[in-house]
């Protein structure tokens, strides 16, 4: 198991983003269920966010650079 470093509230409150520090993001939504996960290929993370819609996630890495991604999940 890697150690959750940043944990994320989608706007709706139904899904968590976890960042940890093997520099993956994995969705669930509030009852443990996987959604979708990938890989950062840049440093350790060093913050995690929603933006507004829910659509987008930002994460902040240590080196000072941000990545978006855009997850295609089903909100239902």
């Amino acid at each position: 198991n890697n150690t959750v470093l940043f944990p994320a509230f989608s706007p709706d409150g139904n899904i968590i983003a976890f960042a940890d520090a093997e520099r993956s993001i994995s969705l669930y939504k509030k009852d443990n269920i996987l959604l979708q996960s990938t890989k950062s290929q840049g440093t350790s993370f060093a913050t995690i966010a929603y933006s507004s819609d829910g659509n987008n996630i930002a994460v902040g890495t240590e080196d000072g650079s941000i990545e978006l991604w855009q997850p295609r999940i089903d909100k239902s």
